[in-house]
């Protein structure tokens, strides 16, 4: 099971190739055994090869079974080692499909009341894995374990089980849990459901003394993609917490508002590089024609992985005010700057 650190969303920035990234990360997802365990796979070759948030793009297309809207989201030429991904992805859901013992259901359900919390959290790993809908029943009764462990490993369950009727317990353990990963897993988990009626609770949760809870929650409203969340993650631009920021930012390209526009131009301003970073990527995925000059600003940012990735969302947004500007990018000091310059010039092309 990955940890609710390795299910977070992105981290660094883009570097040089993105195929080696690309395949060593996601294929530490896929070999993980849950489509959870995808995001931290990929994050694992971000540092050696791929955007934040194209990393991030790939890790939602494979983990809800889409091949459509990858290539978009990544760099030409890496699209069979993605498809093959994908595939694999697919093939093991329907391995996973197949019919399960109810009496091997019935035996777990029971160890979970074994006084050992060891054995509980084994019982409720394999109840996980099995995904069978007999289970759930006996994952919502470990929400309120004594063992804060075995209480994290029960929300991760719920969320892999996808059931909407596991939003309200969910969102009291966010909100009520003593233990700050359990909270974190739950927000997690309220981000895997996919299901809008979740954030309220996660909104609410922006505020948590945690900040690994914080950065989770905000994450989680990313997936969701709900306009509503929009206040409280602007608000989260500013956290204290580097990792909360970034997430925000994150979030906000996701859900690609326009109310957006004006707090993640200010981001491209943040002390943080990976702050400035995600801003760049996530106004790229807003694609408001508003963010061009601030954009063509950050084009001189001290970070090259930072302007790497205002090159690229200037591509996305496809505005010809920024053909000059990414024409002088052209002779950037930093070779990947270079390249990402030339493809959103031809981006402005089409």
């Amino acid at each position: 099971m990955p940890s609710p650190d390795q299910a977070k969303g992105p981290r660094g920035g883009i570097s040089g190739g993105v195929e080696g990234g690309i395949a060593a990360g996601i294929a530490e997802g896929v070999a993980g055994g849950i489509e959870g365990g995808i995001a931290g796979g990929i994050r694992t070759g971000i540092g050696t090869g791929v955007s934040s948030g194209i990393a991030h793009g790939i890790a939602t297309a494979v983990a809800d079974g889409i091949a459509e809207g990858v290539a978009g989201r990544i760099a030409e030429g890496v699209s069979e080692t993605v498809d093959a991904v994908v595939a694999g992805a697919r093939g093991r859901t329907r391995q996973e499909a197949k019919p399960v013992d109810p009496k091997a259901v019935a035996a777990l359900a029971e160890a979970l009341k074994d006084s050992d919390a060891d054995v509980r959290h084994a019982a409720l790993e394999a109840l996980t894995k099995l995904r069978d809908p007999r289970a759930y029943d006996a994952l919502l009764g470990a929400l309120k374990d004594s063992s804060a462990d075995v209480r994290e490993k029960a929300a991760f369950g719920l969320g892999q089980f996808r059931d909407p009727r596991a939003i309200e317990p969910l969102s009291a353990a966010l909100k009520q849990d003593t233990n700050a990963d359990v909270r974190e897993q739950a927000a997690f988990a309220l981000g895997q459901i996919r299901n809008r009626s979740a954030v309220p609770a996660l909104t609410a949760a922006i505020k948590d003394s945690a900040a690994n809870v914080r950065e989770q929650v905000v994450f989680a409203l990313g997936q969701l993609r709900d306009p509503a969340a929009i206040d409280g993650l602007t608000a989260a631009l500013h956290d204290q917490s580097a990792d909360v920021r970034e997430q925000a930012a994150f979030a906000l390209g996701q859900i690609r508002d326009a109310r957006a526009v004006d707090p993640l131009i200010s981001a491209l301003k943040d002390e943080a590089k990976d702050v400035r970073e995600q801003a760049a990527f996530a106004l790229g995925q807003v694609r408001s024609p508003r963010a061009v000059d601030a954009l063509v600003i950050a084009l001189k940012d001290a970070s090259p992985d930072v302007r790497e990735q205002v090159a690229f969302a200037l591509g996305q947004i496809r505005d010809p005010r920024a053909i000059d500007a990414l024409t002088t990018a052209l002779k950037d000091s930093n070779a990947s700057v270079r390249q990402q310059a030339a493809f959103a010039i031809g981006q402005l092309a089409r």
